[in-house]
């Protein structure tokens, strides 16, 4: 009987495991909705382009995909509505912009899209940097201070007179100048440090 019942249950352990591998792969199946653009952004000696910007915009709905090229040239695009018309741009000083258009993509697709860049004279604009100076953000300042009347503190509500009653109303209790006692600093107006 135990002889019988043991060789039951090897027949079906693999009938339910190999079940279970089938509907795991069909619901994985089902979860896909969009597919991928995917590719590498050489130059015209075949050596891969470093931050090449490649973008993807879906012309119906207007969204725009984009991203930069990693070291080895290589690029993807993921998590992208699936259909199109989409058109790729690929862009990188010194190079001629690369664009095609009328791409379409399929559900769950890995679309591989390599590009050749062909060089391009390119002549940069002068770059002008301006600044202007601020009043509350500036060298006599070196950090965050809170000014507090003498009637402030004489009618805070305090059960031991100590600085932790005082501390507990602000963001910052126990970092006041410093991170521990022994470094706090505080100073009357007559300027007089205690």
């Amino acid at each position: 009987m135990k002889r019988s019942l043991i060789t039951q249950l090897l027949k079906i352990i693999p009938m339910v495991l190999i079940l279970g591998l089938i509907t795991k792969n069909q619901i994985h199946a089902q979860s896909v909705t969009n597919a991928q653009i995917l590719g590498i952004v050489t130059d015209e000696k075949g050596e891969p382009l470093v931050a090449a910007t490649v973008q993807a915009k879906h012309i119906p709905s207007g969204t725009i995909y984009g991203v930069y090229t990693r070291e080895d040239g290589r690029f993807n695009i993921p998590n992208m509505r699936v259909g199109g018309p989409y058109t790729v741009t690929v862009n990188y000083i010194g190079y001629k912009n690369y664009e095609e258009a009328n791409i379409y993509l399929s559900l769950g697709q890995n679309l591989r899209y390599n590009v050749k860049m062909t060089p391009e004279a390119v002549s940069l604009d002068e770059v002008i940097i301006t600044a202007k100076t601020n009043d509350i953000l500036n060298s006599d300042r070196t950090g965050a201070a809170t000014n507090i009347k003498k009637e402030a503190l004489a009618a805070l509500p305090t059960l031991s007179r100590s600085l932790d009653d005082f501390t507990r109303l602000t963001l910052r209790q126990g970092f006041i100048r410093g991170f521990h006692n022994r470094y706090r600093n505080f100073i009357y107006r007559t300027g007089q440090s205690i």
